[in-house]
């Protein structure tokens, strides 16, 4: 099962080991002009997820789908996020047990970065979690205390999510690494630390809540988003979630968040 830019997907045969053959083709009929144009970075998907009888993936128009892997039929389609305010789709959902995670992409053009979480059974939404600024269903939130100015930038401070996280099933977490601060470079006009921009969040799959962080780069003037890989290795006894960072260091950190560097 492969994927194109717009978030096409193709059931390929390839059993026969000298020819690639076509079984379907699923096309989400998005408005290519206008999603072309509101996308931040170019046409991408990276990729489908499977569960169950079912493909799960993401259009560029802000669309999740379920669809049966044996005919191609959409069972049901979700709108996740809302192009109109530049939020995108372009990552591979990661499914855990019953939810697909997904984050929007586009904080260079002012959003507030989220990862949202779909219950795969009924198709409804299960939790969304803010990255700037924080989660707004935790009464001990403190993210929003990092924004500095006077005119709550947060809520167009980015913290965007263009990489599939990585999930432990031993500790029942998700590491995921968040996008650069809105305004890109600008950090005059959003003093603070900016949480939690340019910084991998742990969060329990269950309720989308933040069990530790580490931002890489407090207040990120320098558009060092850290929305890439964060693997999971084991080293001498030690199991590490593990991360080339953009500012020039290699970061492991073990199961409650203590940074190696």
């Amino acid at each position: 099962f492969v994927s194109d830019g717009w978030g096409s997907i193709y059931k390929v045969d390839v059993r026969s080991g000298t020819r690639a053959d076509f079984v379907w083709k699923m096309d989400p009929q998005i408005d290519k002009v206008w999603a072309g144009d509101v996308a931040c970075c170019g046409i991408n998907n990276r990729g489908v997820a499977l569960w169950k009888d079912s493909v799960i993936s993401v259009a560029l128009d802000g669309r999740l789908f379920a669809i049966n892997k044996e005919s191609g039929e959409v069972k049901w389609e979700r709108k996740v996020a809302d192009p109109a305010i530049a939020e995108t789709l372009t990552v591979a959902p990661l499914v855990i047990r019953d939810l697909a995670v997904v984050g929007a992409a586009g904080a260079e053009y002012g959003i507030r970065g989220w990862l949202d979480a779909t219950d795969l059974n009924t198709g409804k939404q299960a939790w969304r979690t803010h990255t700037a600024g924080g989660n707004d269903r935790d009464p001990n939130e403190k993210a929003k205390t990092t924004w500095l100015d006077t005119y709550n930038a947060w809520e167009t401070g980015g913290g965007s999510i263009w990489q599939t996280g990585t999930f432990d099933p031993r500790l029942n977490l998700m590491y995921w690494g968040t996008g650069n601060a809105g305004p890109d470079y600008d950090q005059e006009y959003r003093p603070g630390d900016n949480l939690y921009v340019s910084s991998v969040l742990a969060l329990n799959p269950n309720d989308g809540f933040i069990k530790w962080f580490f931002q890489y780069t407090p207040g990120d003037p320098f558009g060092y988003d850290e929305a890439g890989e964060h693997p999971l290795i084991d080293v001498g006894g030690r199991s590490l979630v593990v991360h080339a960072a953009r500012n020039g260091h290699f970061y492991g950190f073990d199961q409650i968040g203590r940074a190696h560097v």
